[in-house]
């Protein structure tokens, strides 16, 4: 007899859908409403036609299987062509994970795509538009997730940013693995935690820090933990408690014994000393 026994690390992955419609909207409709959004507004064009531009970005003329995305606390205009116009569904996303989702994908910096209704992408979003007008129960609340986070997959996979497509750069690769760590430091991630929600395997992982900086990731992190606490230490006068939680240690005991670890003296003695020798205190 075989048999085959996996654990899996998924990661915690916060993006949310919050809201939904679908419009014909009248010849030459501008949107009139605070055009700066708190979230994030995919539309996908089903028919005619109309003009879209993004904050400093040249205006463009978008059609039926195309799309454009509202990015949060980014202005953008768009209007409705005079004599074929548009009609669009949309679906607004929320969470701190969507800024990434975005970045990897080609909606990054240009906002909109064309022609994407031959697209597994685009007949993911259809399935999820017919199942959020279904009557709500449990089967449909979970098609809906089973849709929508099926649709942000199929969007990376069809239409994947410079992020996605330097997956042979591996300098690329670490840098954008450095800032993850720095972004989830608070959060006390460790390196499997980090690896999971990169999608990148431990001994891959191993290899990339080792060659770029000649540490483990693990080592890596805690160094990078208490460099932070360091500039924390120095720049503010934030309790140890505090500090400690900021840089990922769940309390200020473990947090002191890896300071002194690392630099040989308390996290007291470090900002008392950092004091001392500022002309400025």
């Amino acid at each position: 007899m075989t048999s085959e026994y996996k654990k899996i690390r998924t990661g915690h992955f916060d993006c949310q859908l919050i809201f939904f419609g679908h419009e014909k909207v009248s010849p030459n409709y501008v949107f009139s409403g605070n055009n700066v959004r708190d979230c994030f507004v995919l539309h996908v064009i089903t028919k005619g036609k109309g003009r879209f531009a993004s904050a400093g970005k040249q205006m463009i003329t978008l059609q039926a299987g195309d799309a454009f995305l509202l990015p949060q606390s980014i202005p953008c205009f768009y209007q409705a062509d005079s004599d074929d116009p548009w009609e669009y569904s949309w679906i607004g996303l929320t969470g701190s994970s969507v800024p990434e989702l975005i970045s990897q994908s080609q909606f990054h910096k240009k906002y909109y795509l064309k022609q994407i209704q031959h697209s597994n992408f685009a007949t993911s979003f259809d399935q999820l538009m017919t199942v959020l007008n279904h009557t709500q129960s449990l089967v449909t609340q979970l098609q809906i997730e089973s849709f929508f986070f099926n649709t942000m997959a199929q969007l990376l996979l069809d239409f994947p940013g410079e992020t996605q497509k330097a997956g042979s750069n591996s300098y690329t690769q670490f840098k954008y693995a450095k800032k993850r760590m720095l972004a989830e430091l608070a959060t006390g991630a460790n390196v499997s935690d980090i690896c999971a929600s990169l999608h990148l395997s431990r001994s891959y992982f191993y290899t990339l820090f080792k060659k770029y900086t000649g540490m483990s990731p693990k080592v890596y992190l805690a160094h990078l933990r208490i460099t932070q606490a360091q500039e924390l230490l120095t720049r503010s006068s934030q309790s140890l408690a505090t500090i400690a939680n900021l840089v990922g240690y769940k309390d200020p005991f473990t947090f002191s014994k890896a300071f002194k670890r690392e630099t040989g003296i308390s996290p007291s003695t470090y900002r008392n000393q950092a004091l001392e020798n500022d002309p400025m205190s």
